[in-house]
């Protein structure tokens, strides 16, 4: 499982320090030829609705690992990727082993990006 770094600090997922609490993330941009042209399609903002609407997708087994290791990252989401066109993109599961969504002034999943993609 690749480890995943995100900087998108307005995201309901996103805990600080990079970390991702969700347990599955869609990387969409079938046509993207770089990585300006996907998204982290999981992005959702802060708020109470969307907290509550994301615990069905949280990675509570990662969360509790990460607590005992503080000096790497442990918690790390699934990554289905829709950019067919990345050479880390294996029939949508993507096989990079450190990830990095990038999206600092984010406010909707737009704002977001895999900063991993290489095109093939």
């Amino acid at each position: 499982m690749a480890k995943l770094s995100c900087n998108v600090e307005s995201c309901v997922n996103n805990v600080g320090g990079g970390f991702c609490t969700a347990a599955t993330i869609h990387i969409t941009g079938s046509d993207a030829h770089r990585s300006k042209c996907t998204d982290c399609s999981t992005y959702a903002p802060k708020s109470f609705k969307n907290a509550l609407a994301s615990m069905a997708n949280t990675n509570y087994t990662g969360e509790v690992a990460q607590l005992f290791s503080a000096s790497e990252i442990t918690i790390s989401p699934n990554i289905i990727c829709e950019s067919v066109n990345c050479i880390y993109n294996k029939q949508k599961d993507c096989t990079a082993s450190n990830v990095q969504i990038y999206g600092p002034h984010a406010v909707s999943d737009n704002g977001t990006e895999c900063e991993t993609f290489v095109e093939r």
